[in-house]
């Protein structure tokens, strides 16, 4: 309604008035996750999504025989897994009135409908690729490093998903973390800067409030993979609506995340405090 929508309107006495048409709105994290992993958009998202995985388990391994000497035994073993559609939607309710009186204004309303939806998949993703993530569990560099910064943090996560035979390529921080590393000083307060290229080498340096303070995501990008429709706009009325002037617009996008658990070990979850400490010598 018209009172929900604008409110705050003062009376003047005069005709002197400039209508300014620019709205000033309130500023989120950006939608990046997609541009991280490697999503795709379909025509129609799947329910299901499976695929074979290797797991531990089966014979040995190849090795020198010697003449005559029977070649050892090996073989692999596989697992079915799944992933399952998401659908991330909402819904506004409008009258006809609000269309009416402020038709550009309703149109910047949609708009940031559709962003807020798309946000709430952004989240969703990163939050689910957050909770699968492994936390950080000690590398050859914990008790090496006199006075740890999140460079030393990182560089312990890189040595993790190495030794797992992964090379890490993206790494999301919050800026407040991110901080630290941009106003580094040296033993006399003067400010040493240090490219990201140099800090991070081969790293993209994501920097998001989307991440929470005190823990950063490094990982090999491409482990994961994502399927997601179009954003889906619909219009139409429900109850009372039709008799009252309204409607309501639906705004909804699928989605199915692929993260298969061998995968994990490229993608390591660094809480700042606690690797900190970890790499402390004491």
């Amino acid at each position: 309604t018209t009172a929900n929508v604008l409110t705050g309107a003062a009376s003047f006495n005069h005709d002197n008035i400039f209508d300014d048409v620019d709205i000033t709105v309130i500023r989120y994290p950006q939608n990046f996750i997609g541009d991280v992993i490697g999503s795709r958009q379909v025509a129609k998202v799947p329910a299901v999504i499976q695929w074979k995985e290797q797991v531990a388990g089966g014979d040995g391994l190849p090795a020198v025989v010697a003449e005559g000497d029977a070649k050892p035994l090996t073989s692999d073993a596989f697992v079915w897994k799944y992933s399952y559609r998401k659908k991330y939607a909402g819904r506004i309710e409008l009258t006809e009135e609000v269309e009416i009186d402020f038709e550009q204004l309703v149109l910047d309303i949609i708009t940031m409908f559709e962003e807020k939806v798309l946000r709430e998949y952004n989240k969703g993703l990163l939050a689910d690729i957050l909770a699968w993530a492994p936390v950080y569990a000690g590398t050859a560099l914990d008790d090496l490093i006199v006075k740890p910064t999140l460079q030393n943090v990182v560089n312990a996560g890189k040595l993790q998903l190495a030794l797992n035979e992964y090379a890490p390529d993206t790494l999301i921080v919050n800026p407040a973390d991110y901080a630290e590393v941009q106003n580094m000083q040296d033993t006399l307060g003067n400010p040493i800067f240090v490219a990201d290229s140099v800090l991070f080498p081969g790293i993209r340096v994501i920097v998001t409030s989307a991440m929470t303070a005190g823990t950063c995501l490094l990982m090999e990008g491409g482990i994961i993979k994502e399927q997601h429709g179009s954003f889906i706009l619909r219009s139409g009325t429900y109850g009372n609506q039709l008799i009252e002037n309204e409607r309501t617009i639906i705004g909804e996008l699928f989605s199915n995340m692929k993260l298969p658990t061998e995968s994990k070990k490229g993608v390591v979850k660094l809480v700042i405090a606690t690797v900190k400490a970890a790499l402390l010598k004491p």
